[in-house]
C-alpha cells in the first residue's frame, strides 16, 4: 500500500501557541461575571463559527463594554501573531511532499486562528477547519 497523503492535526502537532492567553476564555468569563450561565454547546458554537470574537460575545449575549471587547481582540490579534510553526512539523511536511504526499490539516478552531495556520502552512494540498465547514 503505497500512502498518498497525509492529514495532520493543526495545535500541538504543527504549530504552537506561545504562552496562551485563552481570549475566548475571558470572554465567556465576562459574560458569567455579568449572570450570562454558560451553555453546553458554547464552545462548539465558537469552533464552527466564521465569526469575529466581537460578533461572537453579542450573538452569545455576552455583555462586555467596548473597552473590554477592543482589549480581548488586541489579546487575540497578538496571541495569533505569536503561534508558529513547530521546526520538525516543517520538516516532516518539506520530507513528505518531496516524496509526492499530499498534505493537509484539520482544526477545530475559532474563525480568527486560522490564519495562523495558513500563514505557518500556506503550502498544503488542503485545509478542513471547523470554522469553515461549520461543524466540529
Amino acid at each position: 500500500m503505497t500512502i498518498q497523503a497525509v492529514i495532520f492535526d493543526a495545535f500541538g502537532t504543527l504549530i504552537k501557541i506561545q504562552d496562551g492567553s485563552h481570549p475566548y476564555r475571558q470572554l465567556m468569563k465576562i459574560g458569567k461575571a455579568h449572570g450570562r450561565r454558560p451553555r453546553p454547546d458554547d464552545a462548539s458554537f465558537l469552533m464552527k463559527s466564521a465569526i469575529t470574537l466581537t460578533q461572537a460575545a453579542a450573538h452569545l449575549g455576552i455583555t462586555a463594554s467596548p473597552e473590554q471587547l477592543s482589549t480581548l481582540e488586541t489579546v487575540l490579534a497578538e496571541e495569533i501573531a505569536a503561534v508558529e510553526a513547530y521546526p520538525d512539523g516543517l520538516e516532516a511536511v518539506k520530507l513528505l511532499q518531496e516524496q509526492g504526499i499530499r498534505i493537509g490539516v484539520c482544526s477545530n478552531l475559532a474563525f480568527p486562528y486560522r490564519q495562523a495556520v495558513l500563514r505557518c502552512y500556506p503550502m498544503l494540498d488542503a485545509y478542513a477547519f471547523s470554522c469553515d465547514l461549520g461543524t466540529v
